[in-house]
């Protein structure tokens, strides 16, 4: 697909995109010393169909245990409610 870009050759700023060449001229002629066409070829994306199968269970990776596993304890006892007035 192909795309036509007008800008303004002082500011370099877009003005418009066309996907009509004649659209981007007549853009261009309102003030063609300060304006510019550029052409931009955008490519489809392809469309790939891989079939996908089933390994049985045997055959499939294991999980794997990276970290070892996090024991949650506290340095302190959580059953006394916390008072920041009193020194411990």
């Amino acid at each position: 697909m192909t795309s036509y870009l007008v800008f303004n050759k002082q500011t370099g700023n877009q003005i418009c995109e066309t996907p009509e060449f004649d659209d981007a001229l007549m853009m261009v002629q309102f003030d063609i010393a300060n304006r510019e066409i550029r052409r931009r070829h955008l490519l489809s994306d392809q469309v790939i169909d891989i079939s996908s199968v089933r390994l049985p269970d045997d055959k499939r990776l294991k999980g794997q245990l990276i970290l070892e596993p996090v024991i949650n304890t506290l340095p302190y006892d959580t059953a006394q409610p916390f008072n920041p007035g009193k020194a411990t």
